[in-house]
């Protein structure tokens, strides 16, 4: 055995050491970023900063916003903003909310709705008398107050003159159709006029701005906006205490705060879940490591990953926005992560077997399982990790985010799992392995997670911080004789010599087998196990003897053996611990006394010698690869039918307020202005650069560019821009109906017929008359639409707003959009063809629904994408790893077929691609390559002359790890489930479904497929072995052991030229 490098060295001889390091420096990296955390969930863009539909938005967006930031003074809540509306439903079908009853509910509920707290400081304030506009509500109220800055005043509704008529018997609608047609906007589409009755009512209640010691809006915006935020909350309160009377339905909406408040209720409810998960995985880990200790460290270091990871995702990549799906990443790292300490547990066990110069020491085990899980770990981790970090290809920053957030996870995690986890596991060795619970000192106690690869004859477990129930039903006289060193190791030696002289013909009884006496010829890796243990008793026959004489209390045999061990020094013997005192004990037990699939752990046993048996069965194999092909198809052709969502999708369940809100209001009442899509038509920009800006950093903009050309003052130029508005309104289908409005067309008629065109004579006559138009009452609706130059004093830009028949409410899918669009490219591409110089430069928004449109084409192109670029980096790190490009091609076969397979599944379902939608397919092959690759990577580490047996050897060394991984994964996004948002709902779906699928493909495809396909040798320089001869073994230089050592431990692998082997495979 070569000497081990100094790093096995220094983690063997120092665990706690090491520890202390490992972690110490990424916790002291972590508090330093909490204390200067730069993180903001508000983005710079939320669209494509590269499509012109996103730089026409953010270039009118922040022209306004320029507009406010110079204007001198708004008068105090004069501009109306964030609408708080409260939606009246009857109970059921029958309901009538204009009962009496139910009008004195409505009555009281809005009589002490305006007079919460500060309700004057934020009401829309009437331009003169400074008193609060009365609210747009259809309930008569004869003793109501008006809700002014002072309160005492009367409070006049909009039916207070109909008030004795409607009692007398008048209609409703009648008095609504002769002075508040608009109002009947306040009437559900089931309103009866002749009955006066109908089961739905709204009331709206406008927000002014700016409050009072602002200038606009804008003026330090973040803060008026928390102003109103706790407003907010006082308001809810109110219609909260009126909700628990059951006398209606009533749902509140409108504005973005109202929903921000159930949307933190909700997360709150969430992340609590979270928690579900970190008590299964934990537990799971303890079951199966059979350790409190190494479970609690293991999950200690999990848990870690998260804000270490957020350092790396914060200081390292300089990102400061974290997305709202970002922490949907901590369930996929819980998974991973016990992934990766069930490869790493794995190994340490299989180190056992490896031979008998690798069990000397702790060292020798570590050097010879380090590398090997190293390795594993690092194929799965670049692989999930790279296949997140193409996210970033997304143009889309919530997207991308989300993917590098995730890399950052599964970065730290395999940092943790090769530094820290390793450490503990020598920590366990040192100090608990050998140690005894209070409540079974008689016995001995099995090894965590099967330290060994045996299980214990007692089927039971105790470790620290485990009390062993189990033990105080069983029989310890036994346990006890091993204890005190009772063991006749010349019997046990002669059993296992004997069973190697049986076994040299080739055959054995297998225990297994037992009752069935059937004769079977010895694999490959049964032989390897019966050597080792043969080789494993002789060489610790003298250890265990002096390891058991401290028990003994006989002075002559204490000194006996005492000598014995001391003339025994130079044989190399060591001090047993009590692990391997177990392993005799299970070998003892043994009547075949050598190599018995019985005692192997159960999975392993399982794995081993059933499942691995069936999959490679010669029909079973054969058919399993026609149903999983075939079912590929099917799924393919599922895919090629998914395209952009077709529906608004929902965010929150069916019984929240707001998915009852807007379903109510989108069936039941008749289209606001706020619900049509609303078209602005702008001269004088030209585009919004953003050419340097960072989108991940959130304080970072981008830079306004204005149209230089842009020149209003020809009088031609304002009656071609009177044309373009008389051409939108002939245009069929282009405006909503009996829409008319447009700033040139109403500065005309202002200025009248006699005086439009305007002449400017260079004394910026036109900029002047503009100006004072825009504040006067007919055009005040016009005032954030011009800007003007603050030097020449010239019109820098002008824009009108039109309103299409589009219900964005109702038909904000792709497809409704897309219509809308292409109508406004063929109006514009129009009238630019007679445009006049000064008037050739122009553009269009939609408030960034066209821009959502684009986000919607852009999800289906980084699925595609994505999920392709991840696959062939899968190919090469496969090929790579396993230097074999058979094993790489069956690997991305597999890999290509669940995802396909998984995308066709979500539109079996129903599923379309809108936002959860598409995140789930971008980031699906980083969730689905780990399974594929851990097998491929154990079938190419495995040396054995046929497939079959290849195959048997890798479903022993990793089969347990990738079932208990699946376990893990599966109990620790369970919780998903019962979320409350559809979002991460949905994302919990996609995560079981693709899961399973992957763990299906995984086993009984590529394992039935590699049986068929799979290169035989690893020496082979044939072509169609697959093998791949470089020059330079990166791989193996990463992980080799030292400097001067160029092979792996001695015994590991019976190696032997296996160019002439012949094929067994079908003998079983």
């Amino acid at each position: 055995m070569k000497k081990a490098n100094f790093y096995i060295r220094f983690l063997v001889n120092h665990p706690v050491l090491m520890v202390l390091i490992s972690i110490g420096i990424p916790l002291l990296l972590s508090i330093v970023t909490f204390v200067n955390l730069n993180l903001s969930t508000e983005a710079t863009s939320y669209g494509d900063p590269d499509d012109d539909r996103t730089k026409n938005h953010m270039a009118l967006t922040e022209a306004q916003q320029n507009i406010e930031k110079t204007t001198t003074q708004i008068a105090k809540q004069s501009v109306s903003y964030y609408p708080f509306v409260i939606l009246y439903e009857g109970k059921d079908k029958t309901s009538n909310v204009f009962g009496d009853e139910e009008l004195e509910f409505i009555l009281d509920l809005e009589k002490e709705f305006i007079q919460v707290k500060n309700y004057s400081f934020h009401c829309v304030l009437e331009n003169e008398e400074k008193e609060c506009e009365m609210p747009f509500s259809m309930i008569p109220d004869l003793t109501r107050e008006k809700p002014t800055t002072a309160p005492t005043e009367p409070y006049e509704y909009p039916l207070f003159e109909y008030g004795e008529e409607i009692k007398e018997g008048r209609s409703l609608s009648t008095a609504l159709d002769d002075q508040y047609e608009n109002q009947r906007l306040l009437f559900g589409s089931d309103f009866d006029a002749g009955s006066q009755e109908g089961r739905y009512l709204r009331s709206i209640f406008y927000s002014g701005l700016p409050l009072e010691g602002y200038t606009s809006q804008y003026d330090r915006a973040y803060d008026q906006k928390k102003i109103y935020s706790e407003w907010v909350s006082w308001a809810l309160d109110v219609v909260e205490k009126f909700k628990e009377k059951n006398k209606m339905n009533v749902w509140v909406g409108g504005s973005w705060w109202i929903v921000e408040k159930e949307l933190n209720s909700m997360l709150l409810h969430d992340y609590l879940f979270l928690s579900i998960s970190f008590v299964f995985v934990i537990v799971y880990l303890w079951v199966m490591t059979k350790s409190g200790f190494l479970a609690s460290c293991g999950m200690f270091h999990i848990v870690l990953s998260m804000p270490f990871g957020i350092f790396i995702y914060n200081k390292i990549f300089g990102i400061q926005f974290f997305g709202s799906i970002n922490p949907a990443g901590l369930y996929i790292i819980f998974a991973i992560g016990a992934d990766d300490i069930f490869i790493f547990l794995n190994t340490w066990i299989h180190s056992r077997l490896a031979g008998k110069h690798t069990i000397e020491s702790l060292t020798t085990r570590m050097q010879w399982a380090y590398p090997k899980a190293a390795q594993a770990m690092f194929i799965t981790s670049v692989t999930t990790a790279f296949a997140f970090i193409l996210t970033a290809m997304c143009p889309i920053v919530e997207v991308s985010v989300f993917g590098i957030f995730a890399a950052s996870l599964v970065i730290t995690n395999y940092l943790f799992v090769i530094t820290y986890f390793p450490a503990i596991v020598i920590i366990y060795e040192k100090y608990f392995s050998h140690h005894h619970c209070c409540c079974c000192c008689s016995a001995p106690r099995s090894i965590p997670g099967g330290l060994l690869p045996y299980e214990s004859e007692q089927g039971v477990f105790c470790s620290p911080f485990t009390f062993n129930f189990f033990r105080l039903f069983r029989s310890s006289k036994n346990n006890c004789e091993i204890q005190k060193g009772n063991i006749n190791w010349d019997d046990l030696g002669a059993k296992n010599n004997a069973s190697d002289e049986n076994t040299k013909g080739g055959d054995k009884v297998l225990i297994g087998d037992r009752n069935k006496k059937s004769k079977r010829k010895t694999s490959h890796i049964q032989q390897q196990l019966s050597q080792t243990n043969s080789s494993y008793i002789a060489m610790n026959k003298k250890d265990f003897e002096l390891h058991s004489v401290k028990n003994n209390t006989d002075t002559n045999t204490t000194t006996q053996t005492t000598a014995n061990a001391n003339a025994d020094e130079n044989s190399k013997t060591r001090t047993m611990s009590g692990n391997e005192k177990d392993l005799f004990q299970s070998i003892l037990q043994d009547p075949e006394g050598a190599f018995s699939v019985n005692k192997l752990k159960m999975l392993d046993r399982f794995m081993y010698s059933y499942f691995s048996k069936f999959l490679t069965h010669k029909t079973i194999r054969k058919v399993l690869i026609v149903l999983f092909t075939c079912l590929t198809i099917f799924f393919l052709i599922q895919v090629i039918q998914l395209g952009p969502a077709t529906k608004t999708p929902k965010d929150f369940p069916d019984w929240s307020n707001f998915e009852n809100f807007n379903t109510i209001l989108k069936n039941n009442f008749e289209s606001t202005e706020e619900s049509l899509l609303i078209i602005d038509y702008t001269f004088g920009l030209k585009t919004f650069d953003m050419s340097d800006v960072n989108t991940y950093h959130v304080n970072e903009k981008g830079k306004l560019v204005y149209d230089t050309t842009f020149d209003l003052r020809p009088t031609a130029n304002q009656e071609y821009f009177v044309q373009l508005c008389e051409s939108a309104f002939e245009t069929k289908n282009l405006l909503s109906k009996d829409f008319n409005e447009c700033i040139m067309s109403d500065f005309k008629n202002w200025v009248g017929e006699t005086n439009f065109p305007v002449v400017d004579r260079g004394n910026n006559e036109l900029a002047q008359l503009m100006k004072n138009f825009t504040e006067s009452e007919q055009g005040f609706k016009y005032i954030r639409n011009v800007d003007y130059d603050e030097k020449s004093g010239d019109i820098k830009f002008i824009s009108t707003f039109f309103k299409t028949p589009l219900n964005v409410d109702l038909y904000s899918a792709h497809k409704y959009l897309k219509i809308e669009y292409e109508k406004w490219v063929k109006f514009e591409s129009k009238m630019q063809k007679n445009a006049p110089e000064g008037m050739q430069i122009s553009m269009f928004s939609s408030g960034g629904w066209f821009e959502w449109m684009r986000t919607q084409e852009i999800f289906v192109i980084t699925a595609v994408t994505g999920a392709v670029s991840s696959v062939i980096l899968a190919f090469i790190v496969i090929t790579l790893t396993t230097k074999n490009w058979i094993i790489g091609l069956l690997s991305v076969t597999t890999i290509s077929s669940i995802i396909i397979s998984t995308i066709g599944f979500m539109k079996l379902i129903g599923w379309e691609l809108a936002v959860i939608e598409s995140v789930c397919v971008t980031v699906l092959a980083g969730l689905t390559v780990d399974y594929v690759v851990h097998l491929a990577h154990a079938y190419h580490e495995f040396d054995a002359p046929t497939r079959i047996e290849k195959v048997q050897g890798s479903l022993y060394a990793v089969g347990s790890s990738v079932l208990s991984g699946f376990v893990t994964t599966l109990g620790s996004t369970m919780p998903l489930l019962i979320n409350y948002l559809i979002t991460m709902n949905k994302f919990g779906q996609f995560l079981i479904f693709s899961l399973v699928l992957s763990f299906l493909y995984a086993f009984f495809f590529f394992i039935p497929l590699i049986s068929v396909c799979g290169p035989r040798s690893r020496h082979s320089k044939k072509f169609l072995s697959g093998n791949i001869n470089f020059k330079s073994d990166f791989f193996k230089k990463l992980f080799r052991l030292s400097k001067k050592d160029k092979d792996n431990v001695e015994n590991e692998v019976l190696d032997s030229d296996t160019s002439d082997y012949s094929s067994e495979d079908d003998k079983l």
